[in-house]
């Protein structure tokens, strides 16, 4: 098992799932190294809020709106190793 992962979550207006999402990934039993946070340019209250109040251990990386999946590969170059898993709703 690799110890060096980051978990990369994307947030297009989605501030009723963020806060789970979050918890999940850095509750996940001292196996994550770092969460990184892509904001795709969210506009609803709710995940702007969400935002707001991330651990000081996430990483938040915000960008205008740019399509499904631009806010993927945002964090590629500062992420090492590198692979992506996304999943759709």
């Amino acid at each position: 098992m690799n110890d060096d992962i980051t978990v990369v979550i994307t947030c297009f207006n989605y501030g009723a799932y963020l806060p789970a999402a979050v918890d999940s990934a850095t509750g996940a039993g001292g196996r994550t190294t770092a969460v990184v946070v892509v904001d795709d340019g969210s506009t609803e209250l709710e995940a702007l809020r969400a935002l707001k109040v991330l651990p000081p251990e996430v990483t938040l990386i915000r960008q205008a709106n740019a399509g499904l999946s631009a806010p993927q590969r945002r964090p590629a170059p500062a992420t090492t190793p590198y692979q992506i898993v996304a999943r759709r709703r």
